[in-house]
């Protein structure tokens, strides 16, 4: 796969926004708690992984669900290798990021927890009102894939649905992703809590 890639180009620009680029006008947002923390990034764990952002992904998963919790860098840490030794490195696909997060949520403690696929704005927003953050699988070419978190979303009267995510690139959640946009969504998996 990495020989296609090459072939292929460089894609790795993925147009994310932030804030200031969002639209002007009426909107309303949704935001879980614990998404103003700082999250695991693909940066901190360089060595051995490789395309290791589903492992990222899904550590941020469990770290937003602690929303109540502080977290230190050494508990991040081991969430990290304890997500990474369940997914390994990538590209992975949705259905092998369910079965390990399945695997990661429990043994995190979070045993109350389900994975929902969710295929529309309207059922993203309310998993987020219901708490639940959102791993997201996005694409801007064939083979150039990476997993995203949801932790908010923001819709404008004119129906437009941007969600707010943690990048797996940047400690803070401050990145936003125009659904429709450039940046392809494959999938999306809410964690929801049992007795949601």
């Amino acid at each position: 796969m990495e020989q296609l890639k090459a072939l292929m180009g460089p894609t790795n620009e993925y147009p994310f926004l932030r804030k200031d680029e969002l639209p002007p006008g009426p909107s309303s947002e949704v935001r879980l708690p614990g998404s103003g923390r700082r999250f695991a990034v693909t940066g901190d764990y360089r060595e051995p992984a490789r395309n290791h952002c589903a492992a990222v992904c899904l550590a941020n998963v469990i770290l937003c669900l602690k929303a109540g919790r502080t977290v230190r860098q050494e508990d991040r840490d081991r969430i990290f290798r304890r997500t990474y030794a369940l997914l390994g490195n990538g590209p992975l696909f949705t259905r092998e990021f369910r079965k390990g997060a399945g695997n990661a949520l429990y043994e995190a403690g979070l045993t109350g927890c389900r994975l929902r696929p969710c295929g529309s704005p309207g059922a993203v927003r309310s998993c987020l009102e219901q708490g639940s953050p959102c791993a997201v699988l996005v694409m801007i070419a064939p083979l150039d894939w990476h997993w995203v978190l949801a932790v908010g979303c923001r819709e404008y009267e004119d129906g437009s649905f941007y969600l707010r995510i943690c990048d797996g690139w940047n400690a803070r959640a401050d990145r936003w992703l125009r659904w429709g946009g450039p940046v392809h969504i494959r999938s999306i998996t809410a964690v929801v809590k049992k007795n949601d």
